[in-house]
């Protein structure tokens, strides 16, 4: 006779824990786009345009230095605390990932000294963009050791310092020193400043937090004997070049909008509506991040039963609150967007497009988080550099035909393409699918709304034509979006997660 298996430990409560810490840090975001608001009205339209051009370049550099390694951590670290006998293997990971980060992103900062900058941008003809990056580069290493730290927490199931740090922190730092550089350097040098002093104090603070949770002296004397970590590297690399992919397919239309120089103010102005609905996307975010870790432990016990439920659960909660928002942003897009650039009175036809792209994340982009955390970082990478290709090649046709519009529609196919391989990759490697019974329900609920808003872009109501009306709209669809989710009743574990009071928990091994 087989032995019964263990119960299955319950998880739910702690994806939900982090997805609340992490929400906190959705709204601490919400100061980044303000800091974009404030600096057009100090600095102007056309400085900000080159400053975004120049921080959406190192975003992707980011990607390339510490995204792997973030990864990486998170994992393996994960994993080693997970057994008392394998604390030397999580300092050999730990070092690794400060020393290989740190140095790579070093030199990058070299690189753009000696020429590579100057080299890379010979083809923009933005003003003074070559300094810029060479600049917001200095702040690359600060970066890269803040995300190793951050990561080495969320090892520890710790999800309230990535929210503090680069949600609250970063964007208040960067909004209070940019008003403050201003009045001592009026032009861009004052963002510059801004930027970097806020990366540095951002990175000492993070240092300091390391030395709650880990050893100092441990950590240290895994750098004193340093050899590589070969699993972490064969896994960090290629997951750096996916997400440093990934990074560029979701930025390169601004990289590219300025490689066929369009004008500062209009980088800006698309800039923004990127921002605003790429910040959607940061609902995912919420509870991806606290699957992560939960989905390497269930990888290891080979449970894709598990990790199937827990896909269709954290996606069911996505979808009941990123809907709602995708809504919102879909009927006051202008008036957002006038928020940025009050002058702005061109098409906003590309915001719409760009609403595609983190719909599809809020839908089905957990499949490529769970590709990265049961370690099939090379099928990310394949599917990174084939939409990659995909998106640069119809921003070469689309961009000179149709401005902003065909940069956006670029975009939404090439996310699209995405999503769709990583849905039938998580099947095919891992026996892991979404649940249909388990996330319909936000779908029927979003149907009349999406009714409602068609009604209105079309003009078969006119309560688009006013402010006030097309924030009523907003609402109404809101409203009529949880009272139909409401109707269909709440899912059984979401009471027991969310309501624990007011319901019978069921014992760990009963069926689900």
């Amino acid at each position: 006779m087989s032995p019964t298996p263990p119960p299955r430990e319950d998880h739910g409560a702690t994806i939900a824990k982090g997805a609340v810490v992490n929400a906190l840090g959705l709204v601490g975001r919400a100061m980044f786009p303000l800091f974009f608001i404030i600096g057009a009205r100090f600095y102007g339209t056309a400085a900000m345009g080159v400053f975004y051009l120049a921080y959406t370049m190192l975003i992707v550099a980011e990607s390339l230095v510490s995204s792997g390694f973030n990864s990486g951590t998170i994992m393996f670290v994960s994993r080693a605390l997970a057994h008392s006998d394998r604390e030397t293997e999580m300092y050999r990971s730990l070092a690794n990932s400060f020393v290989l980060s740190v140095g790579i992103s070093l030199l990058l900062v070299l690189l753009s000294r000696v020429g590579g900058a100057a080299f890379v941008l010979q083809r923009y003809t933005q003003e003074g963009l070559v300094e810029v990056v060479q600049w917001v580069l200095l702040g690359l290493p600060f970066l890269c050791a803040s995300i190793v730290t951050v990561a080495a927490t969320k090892a520890r199931l710790t999800m309230k310092w990535e929210a503090t740090l680069f949600g609250f922190a970063r964007p208040f730092l960067l909004t209070l020193f940019s008003v403050l550089f201003y009045f001592v350097s009026r032009g861009i040098q004052g963002l510059l400043w801004a930027y970097l002093l806020s990366e540095m104090l951002i990175c000492a603070f993070a240092l300091v937090l390391f030395g709650r949770y880990y050893s100092w002296r441990r950590l240290l004397r895994s750098l004193a004997h340093f050899r590589l970590d070969l699993p972490l590297v064969r896994f960090a690399i290629p997951q750096s070049l996916n997400a440093t992919f990934s990074t560029f397919i979701t930025n390169v239309d601004v990289i590219m909008l300025g490689y066929f120089g369009l004008a500062e103010p209009l980088i800006f102005a698309y800039g923004m509506g990127a921002q605003i609905v790429r910040n959607i996307r940061q609902i995912k975010l919420l509870m991806s991040e606290p699957l992560g870790p939960v989905v390497a432990r269930l990888h290891g016990h080979h449970d894709p039963a598990a990790i199937s439920e827990y896909f269709s659960m954290v996606t069911r909660w996505i979808t009941t609150v990123g809907f709602p928002v995708t809504l919102a942003v879909t009927v006051l897009r202008l008036d957002v967007l006038h928020l940025f650039d009050a002058a702005y009175d061109g098409s906003t036809v590309f915001m719409l497009l760009l609403l595609v792209p983190p719909f599809l994340a809020i839908s089905c982009g957990l499949a490529g988080n769970i590709i990265i955390m049961t370690g099939h970082s090379m099928w990310n990478l394949f599917n990174a550099i084939v939409v990659a290709a995909v998106n640069i090649a119809l921003n070469i046709v689309f961009i000179p035909r149709y401005g902003l519009t065909g940069a956006a529609l670029a975009t939404v196919i090439a996310s699209t393409t995405l999503s769709a391989l990583e849905l039938i990759e998580v099947r095919r490697l891992l026996g892991v699918a979404l649940i249909p019974a388990k996330i319909y329900k936000p779908y029927v609920a979003i149907a009349a709304p999406v009714l409602l808003v068609i009604a209105v872009e079309s003009g078969l109501w006119d309560a688009g034509t006013t402010l006030l009306g097309r924030i009523l709209v907003a609402v109404i669809g809101i409203l009529l979006f949880f009272g139909i989710l409401w109707a269909q009743k709440m899912e059984q574990r979401d009471r027991e997660i969310f309501l624990p009071f007011a319901t019978k928990r069921r014992p760990p091994d009963a069926p689900r």
